[in-house]
């Protein structure tokens, strides 16, 4: 019986995890615009052109739930080896255990002294009372929005940079988290590659609605929603109408996948090291 249970699991588990590696890549028909790589949790390295970007690489706490970056990765990404060398910006949504480490950031932007951080100011007020802040200060963007502020957008190293504060999920109960939307856009000489990542953004409409015009200046190669939002009617619309997304792939998956995410049908990472390509539509 045990047995039988496992292969009904297996068979469960294996075509979402072809789907979740392969449902975008083309690149032996029409090309890429990029690549994205899954780190764990939410840390993902994205890249296009010449450009990589991490977002929320550095973090030690699992609460017991979700996936750690693997020390080999990790180590990869510290000693500047492919394919996670020659990072132009590391992005943090928020600053949360399962999100952001300030003692590892501070070390890898004293080792990296080309590498810039775009960060909530939450995140940087944890690496200022560290020792040493003041070398990497000058390469530092704070993010400082409240709820409902207009979005913000600049550029750092010709990625130009989208940022936007939607609650983080449980709302208002973490109203005081400055949870931070960034959509980045890498160019290139023939294309330009956007995406979007989402930290632990609340899948309800009333935070997206009033952003309309917003996401219609720019169009999305591709988004990173925290999973949840593929379990509600109200997150799948906020992903296939509102944030101007071609397509969506799922992260903070739990170790243990839940299966209602499953059964969704919806491409999402679980298993560090793995990678998906952009496609040239």
């Amino acid at each position: 019986m045990k047995k039988y249970q496992r292969i009904m699991q297996l068979a469960l588990i294996f075509p979402m995890l072809v789907t979740s590696l392969h449902a975008y890549s083309h690149e032996t028909t029409t090309g890429k615009h990029g690549t994205a790589h899954y780190l764990a949790n939410e840390g993902i390295m994205v890249e296009a052109g010449e450009y990589k970007v991490l977002f929320d690489p550095f973090f030690h706490n699992d609460y017991g739930t979700y996936q750690l970056v693997p020390e080999k990765i990790l180590a990869a990404i510290m000693a500047n080896e492919a394919p996670y060398n020659d990072i132009d910006i590391v992005f943090v949504s928020h600053a949360h255990g399962d999100h952001f480490n300030a003692d590892d950031m501070l070390a890898y932007l004293q080792e990296h002294n080309t590498v810039h951080l775009v960060a909530p100011s939450q995140a940087i007020q944890k690496l200022a009372v560290l020792e040493g802040f003041k070398e990497i200060e000058t390469r530092i963007e704070a993010i400082a929005l409240e709820y409902k502020d207009k979005p913000v957008s600049f550029k750092v190293k010709d990625i130009i940079i989208d940022a936007v504060r939607i609650p983080h999920a449980g709302w208002p109960g973490r109203a005081d988290v400055s949870n931070i939307v960034f959509r980045v856009t890498l160019p290139s000489k023939e294309h330009t590659t956007t995406y979007i990542h989402m930290g632990d953004a609340d899948p309800n409409d009333t935070h997206f609605r009033p952003l309309l015009s917003y996401w219609q200046k720019q169009e999305t190669d591709l988004a990173f929603p925290p999973y949840w939002f593929f379990l509600s009617s109200e997150g799948n619309y906020i992903l296939d109408y509102r944030i101007n997304a071609k397509r969506s792939v799922g992260v903070h998956v739990p170790l243990k996948v839940p299966a209602q995410l499953i059964q969704t049908g919806k491409p999402y990472f679980s298993v560090p090291g793995e990678s998906i390509s952009v496609p040239i539509d």
